[in-house]
Order: structure tokens, then sequence, then C-alpha cells
């Protein structure tokens, strides 16, 4: 039998990775045909983004870490929000009611909008919960798939009203 005996680099990236919140810097511009429903009526187009940055936080009702994930995003809105930080909470669920029960249940107090359409691709992300930091000109500059902490939210819309140094 072969032991492994683990060195200290070894348990140094293991406990680094194991505490680490990735997140993905896709720079993608959001296709000019995106729209969403909002529920308080009206339809959110890629277009009405541009001028300022926002942050869109993909869900849908019942999602157990989306509900854990909630208070940290209510908590960013408040933060971020006077400093013209646009929020939106976007599910795939296509059902309404079930929506605004959902948000009502977890407390959301974000905006609600449902999509349609292929969401997750244009926005970087490949599951829920995720959350997408779109710049004031429309370009998706860092998703994040998975439950994140507060404190990861806040960086990374802090590096998003930073402005970006130049090519």
């Amino acid at each position: 039998m072969i032991r492994l005996r683990p060195t200290p680099v070894v348990c140094a990236l293991v406990a680094c990775l194991a505490g680490c919140e990735w997140a993905d810097h896709p720079d993608l511009p959001l296709p000019a045909s995106t729209e969403w429903h909002l529920l308080d009526g009206g339809t959110l187009r890629a277009r009405d983004l541009h001028g300022r940055p926002w942050v869109i936080a993909l869900w849908v009702p019942g999602c157990h870490v989306c509900q854990r994930e909630a208070p940290h995003l209510e908590a960013l809105r408040r933060e971020y929000a006077p400093a013209g930080v646009g929020f939106l909470a976007l599910s795939l669920e296509p059902d309404e009611a079930l929506v605004r029960e959902g948000a009502r249940k977890m407390g959301l107090g974000l905006p609600l909008a449902v999509t349609r359409e292929e969401t997750l691709g244009p926005l970087g992300v490949g599951a829920v919960p995720s959350v997408a930091w779109v710049d004031a000109s429309g370009m998706v500059r860092t998703a994040a798939t998975g439950e994140r902490s507060l404190g990861f939210l806040r960086r990374h819309t802090e590096a998003l009203l930073a402005p970006r140094p130049a090519p």
C-alpha cells in the first residue's frame, strides 16, 4: 500500500481552494436583443442598462441556496443603490405568481423580472443562483455561479464601480 503524506504546500493549496470564492471575468457584451419582463410592468432591454452599473441576480423560487443568499443581495442593494448601482432579481421561473411569492418569502426587495429567453449564456453563467456584474457600457465584467458571501458580492460590486484601466 502506498501512503501519501501531504506536504505543507499541498495543505496550504487545499485550504486556500476550499475557502476561495471564484468568479469568471467573461467581458461579454449583452446581446442587443436581450430583454426581460419586469413584474411591476414594462420590459428591461440591454440598452436600458447602459449608463450605470448593474448587479443582476439569477434565481428561482424554491432554491434553498438562493434563499440563503437573498439577505446578502438585499444588504448589497441598500449599500450600493444610493451610489447609482442598478439591481435586478431575474428569475428563470416564468410563472409570475410563483416568482412574486418566492421573492416575498425570501424577503427579496430587488426589482423583479422574469426571462423568457436564453439568459445564462449571455450573462456568462451556467446555473442558479448566479450573479452577474454589468458595467455602465453594457458589458458583463464578472459573473459567479453558486452561493457567495456578502464580502465577495461587495468586492465585485466595488470593482464594478472602479474605473477600468486604459488598454
